[in-house]
């Protein structure tokens, strides 16, 4: 072992480093975490704590030099730099994917409007000038299931 850094289990370095141990595993699993695996435990290095001197007020005190806290917030930043890139990334592709099922409705819509003209032209053209009435009772014909009445559900409930 270096006499700056202890190489410590996932769990130790997780507390060391003030973070979860989900967070920490993460890390690893993306690869933003320098690690070894020895007997198939998940080693981290963190910089060494001097426990032998305590501070007035019963607390531990560090002989971390600030270059090494300098190092670690550097660190720090390029792994937040790296979550935040594939958050990022993320938020990206799911946008992208939504514009993709926008652009699907559109073309389908657009394609439904183009055959209901088509539709309305061909209606047009054998039923001479009054479409209206005949376009509507062209609606209900194919909106009324075989066998069903054509008129509205909601005229079952009312009184005559």
């Amino acid at each position: 072992m270096s006499s700056e850094v202890d190489r410590v289990p996932l769990a130790e370095a997780a507390r060391r480093m003030g973070i979860s141990e989900s967070a920490l595993r993460k890390r690893v699993q993306r690869g933003t975490q320098p690690h070894e695996i020895i007997d198939d435990i998940v080693h981290i290095a963190v910089p060494r704590v001097d426990s032998g001197r305590t501070g007035g007020h019963g607390g531990t005190v560090s002989s971390v030099s600030p270059e090494l806290v300098q190092q670690a917030i550097q660190q720090t930043a390029a792994l937040y730099a790296g979550d935040m890139r594939a958050i990022f990334d993320q938020v990206g592709e799911l946008y992208r994917d939504q514009l993709a099922v926008k652009d699907d409705l559109i073309e389908e819509l657009r394609r439904r409007a183009e055959i209901a003209e088509t539709e309305l032209d061909t209606l047009r053209a054998t039923q001479g000038g009054n479409t209206t009435a005949a376009a509507t009772d062209a609606v209900d014909e194919r909106s009324a299931a075989p066998g069903q009445p054509t008129q509205s559900w909601w005229r079952f409930w009312e009184r005559s």
